[in-house]
């Protein structure tokens, strides 16, 4: 087995231990391992959850991950992306209005909440093959946390959206004061 299989075993592994334990805070994300951790003990997630400005709720990350504060929200990538070849990227944020629906949008549960996505292809994206981005939104009161993920993937393979739907699913709004 390669070394990339073995990462998205462990991602996938990590996923179905989090969904099947339960959909209740707190909440473990799924292990994101580099190239040179494969197959190494999970990351955990330390600390408390973030809050945005805006509300924005994030829960603590494995420190595998980096996650910066952006004007509307969180970016989240791996730690060693400069080493990888086609490394990820989410940014989660909170809109005031509900997202224009776009066509071939599909539905997805994410515990007891909804989500409508929608998965994009741009095959002119570069050496590292085509650049999928994956957009969801999910209703959070009487505002709207919108995620975009991106992932570079040469045929045959496909991205894996795993670690998107688990910041997606770790992702909350609070009433907090609006900028």
């Amino acid at each position: 087995m390669t070394v990339g299989r073995t990462t998205d075993l462990a991602r996938t592994v990590a996923f179905v231990a989090l969904v099947g334990a339960a959909c209740s805070r707190p909440q473990t994300l799924p292990a994101e391992h580099s190239r040179s951790e494969a197959g190494a003990a999970a990351p955990v997630p330390a600390g408390p959850p973030m809050v945005h400005a805006t509300g924005l709720i994030l829960d603590a990350q494995p420190a595998a991950f980096v996650v910066k504060e952006t004007a509307a929200g969180f970016q989240i990538e791996p730690a060693d992306a400069r080493r990888m070849r086609s490394p990820w990227s989410i940014q989660v944020g909170l809109a005031d209005a509900e997202p224009a629906t776009s066509p071939g949008e599909q539905g997805k549960k994410l515990c007891e909440r909804a989500a409508r996505y929608r998965v994009t292809v741009d095959e002119e994206a570069g050496s590292g093959g085509p650049l999928h981005t994956l957009t969801a939104r999910l209703a959070c009161g009487d505002r709207w946390i919108v995620m975009t993920a991106t992932q570079q993937a040469e045929p045959p393979a496909k991205p894996d959206w795993t670690t998107a739907w688990a910041i997606a699913q770790a992702s909350r709004c609070a009433l907090a004061p609006r900028r």
